[in-house]
């Protein structure tokens, strides 16, 4: 009995090292060179100094940017570093001999449009804003690689909804440039299907939800809304917190003073969001990130 015993934890100490190489953090220190000038301009390649920054985090939680030009704008938010354009962000890392025969993947949980290079090789591009980006990265070999990421906060979306959508406009939360959430590199199994990009709650609570004659229905019961509108006004850091304590913070204050409803208006919060509001019991109304649709169905 003893010898099995021992054998046990023999192989899970062996399988230990392996088990914690599956998901590689790239939360920490990173390389970001700003493209453009405060103009818009691209920068000349000799001219492009590269800092050490943070991530998750943007230019502006980093202090990367320009000097507003005015400080006395009442229509939406100042920005003390602000910066639209192209920024590359560039790391290091080092793929373990475990990974053989897996699918590295790398996530990132929120961005801007991007492209994503490996050794200075294109992957591909994404404008994914409301959910995760993935990318596939084709690592043939163990050993070091290099990871750069360019992320356009001024365009690669349709124009309307720089001025229209919360996800994006300098009103609320600013257009920032960066990667915010969880930013990772994880081995996948090579057969695993890995199309879809929303790993949401898995509980029975967000099934059937309805309106009846004279009330709303949720799983049979009658629901009284009673919700707000969240416009995306996070002015300290000027992005949405991605992390669990800050959305339990504000949802708890919220279902103290009885709301239960929340109207996201144009823009979807991140998943801390959603875990958080099913524990607390607060119905979400996440949006595509185009305000226009709706202004132009009320016009009519």
């Amino acid at each position: 009995m003893k010898t099995k015993s021992y054998f046990a934890i023999i192989l899970f100490i062996a399988m230990c090292p392996f088990a914690k190489a599956q998901k590689i953090n790239l939360a920490g220190e990173w390389k970001c060179s700003l493209l453009t000038d405060k103009d818009g301009k691209q920068i000349a390649n000799e001219s492009i100094t590269p800092h050490t920054i943070i991530l998750p985090g943007t230019t502006d939680t980093n202090h990367l940017g320009y000097q507003p030009s005015s400080k006395e704008e009442t229509t939406h938010l100042t920005r003390l570093f602000a910066y639209r354009g192209k920024a590359k962000y560039e790391h290091d890392v080092e793929i373990p001999k475990t990974w053989k025969n897996t699918r590295p993947t790398l996530f990132l949980e929120r961005t801007k449009p991007t492209q994503v290079y490996l050794d200075n090789v294109y992957i591909g591009s994404s404008n994914d804003i409301s959910t995760p980006q993935r990318y596939i990265l084709p690592i043939k070999k163990s050993g070091l690689h290099h990871i750069t990421i360019i992320v356009d906060n001024a365009s690669g979306v349709p124009q309307q909804i720089y001025a229209s959508s919360h996800a994006y406009t300098e009103d609320t939360q600013t257009n920032w440039n960066g990667i915010i959430g969880q930013i990772y590199i994880i081995a996948e199994n090579a057969t695993e299907d890995t199309t879809s990009t929303y790993n949401g709650p898995t509980n029975d609570c967000f099934k059937d939800f309805h309106a009846g004659q004279h009330h709303f229905f949720a799983n049979g019961h009658v629901i009284f809304l009673r919700g707000k509108h969240d416009a995306c006004v996070w002015p300290i850091t000027g992005h949405v917190p991605m992390d669990k304590p800050s959305w339990a913070k504000y949802m708890g204050k919220l279902a103290q003073y009885g709301i239960n409803h929340i109207r996201f208006h144009s823009w979807c919060p991140p998943e801390a969001a959603f875990s958080v509001a099913d524990s607390i019991g607060i119905y979400l109304q996440p949006e595509l990130p185009f305000g226009a649709i709706s202004t132009q169905k009320i016009q009519r």
